[in-house]
């Protein structure tokens, strides 16, 4: 019996009968056993943080309720109701007062809303119609343009043009864009250039009577809008010659005729580089040009043309020309071939920030500007 005993104990674990030892067999022995899959690191890294932020919400959430208890009960001691009921009036005015600014303005952009109180509240709060950059135009302005195009159409009988309202808009954010844009280079408009050509629309019009007169019945405006206005013309024409290069020109020309032959256009050509070298050697232009141009519109001038910007210049002589002027620098002169005949050409200065016309330039930079419409669309 003992050896029994030891024997048992010695032999090792016990064996497993065949019942237990199928259950331990996988259920499908011919397929390997499944990876399993890890998680990304980025959504385990945003459940950490959100088991960090969880708490801290729940319990604000469920003091909420105990906040607005001690917010409305009332202090026994007198100086603490006193607090608690100026606190009270405070929040009250701010609540009024941001469900006014939703109500008006839910009113203003989608009902537009014409009533006295929802004109009121546009001209107290900053609504905007659109933002350029960090500059705002504002839904006030924006609707003061609408109702002098309406009152105009209104007058003259007219219906309205197709989408007014946003041609509207987008007139007064070309403006705000020449605005940022001339304040970048130093452009401005001073009073006393709006009041010089108001008085020259006045002495047009026969006098400021007849002037006012015209404003109010066919457009509608006050006086200072127009003057506004003229502010922007102004400043427009100001951009105009300031952003694309221009160059202030003087040119000597020697003309040929329709059908001379080669030769003969070849000696001309060999009489205008003549001069030109001479030019450059210290003979003056000027004097040069009243002896020997042959542009009688010019030449007393001492062949000065004025200043010119490429599509102009390549209208009034060829693009040939064009290109070879825009090239030069200050001082430098060029022969070239235009429609009269051989130009030489002598730069005297130049100005200007880009050569692309000025309608290229502007798209780009209106491309370029972030833009925001709330209305007019």
């Amino acid at each position: 019996m003992r050896n029994k005993v030891k024997s048992r104990q010695t032999s090792g674990p016990e064996e497993k009968n065949e019942e237990d030892q199928l259950k331990e067999l996988p259920s499908k022995p011919d397929e390997p056993p499944k990876p399993k899959k890890s998680k990304p690191a980025k959504s385990a890294g945003f459940n950490e943080k959100l088991k960090k932020v969880g708490p801290g919400f729940i319990s604000f959430v469920k003091n909420i309720p105990s906040f607005f208890k001690n917010l409305f009960s009332v202090p026994k001691d007198p100086v603490k109701f006193r607090k608690k009921l100026i606190l009270l009036i405070v929040f009250g005015i701010l609540f009024l007062i941001i469900v006014a600014i939703v109500v008006f303005g839910v009113g203003l952009y989608k009902y537009n809303w014409k009533n006295k109180p929802a004109l009121w509240a546009q001209n107290i709060i900053p609504y905007p119609a659109a933002t350029v950059g960090s500059d705002v135009i504002l839904l006030k302005d924006y609707n003061k343009r609408v109702e002098y195009l309406e009152h105009y159409y209104a007058r003259m009988k007219q219906e309205p043009e197709k989408d007014y309202k946003k041609a509207a808009l987008e007139e007064m954010i070309d403006q705000k864009i020449l605005e940022r844009e001339a304040k970048k280079i130093g452009v401005t408009v001073e009073d006393e250039e709006v009041e010089e050509q108001y008085q020259n629309i006045v002495l047009a019009e026969g006098g400021e009577e007849g002037v006012k007169k015209l404003l109010t019945e066919l457009w509608g405006f006050d006086l200072d809008y127009f003057k506004s206005l003229i502010r922007d013309t102004l400043l427009a024409e100001k951009i105009k010659q300031e952003i694309p290069i221009s160059v202030n020109i003087k040119h000597i020309l020697f003309k040929v005729p329709e059908g001379m032959d080669k030769n003969a256009q070849l000696a001309i050509l060999k009489k205008a580089d003549d001069l030109k070298i001479k030019i450059e050697k210290g003979k003056d232009f000027a004097a040069a040009a009243k002896e020997l141009s042959e542009d009688t519109t010019t030449k007393d001038k001492g062949g000065d043309l004025g200043w010119y910007v490429r599509e102009q210049i390549e209208s009034l002589l060829t693009k040939d020309c064009s290109d070879k002027i825009m090239e030069l620098k200050v001082g430098e002169l060029v022969t070239c071939r235009s429609k009269y005949g051989f130009n030489i050409v002598y730069v005297t200065d130049k100005k200007g920030k880009t050569d692309q016309s000025l309608s290229v330039w502007f798209e780009e930079v209106k491309t370029k500007t972030h833009i925001w419409r709330f209305v007019g669309q």
